[in-house]
């Protein structure tokens, strides 16, 4: 499997400048120069890592930046609402009266309208008994006025 990380860079004319063992350089002073060229890789390596680490703070901080604002504006128009609720309860209390005449005027209405059904259909009645009446005179000879009744 293939290491995912950037492999640290070395340059060619110097790996190729580099003596080997039997180019007359001892071992002890071959292990030394590969130890530094090593270590100077690992440590560019560690570098890119933590500016890595470090961008991602970077990126960290902006978000929680941007959504500190962000909360303070809904924080502000939480508050606007809540201020806006209040005045609106005040409002309610102010017309819970009025409210109430309004619920009793209904009832009121609803009464009267059943009253004026039943005087509609008493009146319907009234109406035919007097039609019926007034056929049964013209068809008895009965000398009964019905329309003076």
């Amino acid at each position: 499997m293939a290491n995912p990380s950037p492999q640290p860079s070395v340059p060619v004319a110097a790996a190729a400048a580099s003596p080997s063992l039997s180019g007359g350089m001892d071992k002890e002073a071959f292990l030394e120069q590969r130890s530094q060229v090593l270590f100077d890789n690992i440590a560019q390596y560690v570098q890119g890592e933590l500016s890595v680490v470090n961008e991602d703070y970077k990126m960290l901080k902006d978000m929680n930046d941007v959504t500190t604002v962000k909360y303070e504006g809904m924080t502000g128009t939480a508050t606007e609402l809540l201020t806006s609720m209040e005045a609106l309860q005040a409002k309610y209390k102010e017309l819970q009266p009025y409210l109430s005449q309004i619920d009793e005027i209904d009832g009121s209405v609803a009464e009267l309208e059943k009253t004026v059904m039943e005087l509609d259909d008493y009146t319907s009645r009234l109406e035919a008994k007097f039609a019926f009446l007034k056929e049964s005179q013209r068809s008895s000879s009965v000398g009964l006025d019905v329309t003076k009744l």
